[in-house]
């Protein structure tokens, strides 16, 4: 899975094809779920929202009309971040696993710069992982890590 594949328009099958898909549709604002390159029921329903809003056939499936309107003026949807002295400094905390001790806490943070990341994408760490195998997310560095953007917000 590169940003190279996911930021073509040409890709509409396989694992870039849904990444592309979900980032395109988070950033107009039809949330698929947690940015993952994984089909289920949050994505499905994306796109069935995003197809009645755009008056095309609600399907739930990405079909050649629903990839024409997503891919309609869309930039790259995968772009370079550089993780930051903040992001890599936290604050961070080790949270315990039970529901119950979770609620007595003050707040609920982040474990690591890796989590926080993969929050302020709205992806999930283990993709954030699988785009940058090399990318060490606890150190500020200057290469920069791929990550979905959100094209609609401009973040």
């Amino acid at each position: 899975l590169s940003a190279q594949a996911v930021n073509s328009a040409e890709a509409t099958a396989g694992d870039a094809g849904l990444l592309r898909a979900q980032i395109l549709l988070d950033g107009a604002r039809f949330s698929p779920g947690e940015i993952d390159a994984g089909a289920g029921s949050n994505t499905r329903g994306a796109i069935a929202a995003y197809q009645r809003a755009h008056d095309l056939e609600s399907s739930g499936e990405l079909d050649a009309a629903t990839w024409k309107s997503l891919n309609a003026g869309a930039p790259d949807v995968l772009v370079r971040y550089t993780v930051t002295a903040a992001d890599a400094a936290g604050p961070y905390a080790t949270l315990p696993d039970d529901i119950m001790e979770k609620a007595g806490l003050d707040a609920l943070g982040y474990a690591s710069a890796l989590e926080m990341l993969a929050e302020k994408f709205h992806a999930s760490p283990k993709l954030l992982q699988r785009l940058n195998p090399d990318a060490a997310f606890d150190k500020a560095n200057v290469d920069g890590v791929a990550n979905p953007r959100n094209p609609g917000r401009g973040t």
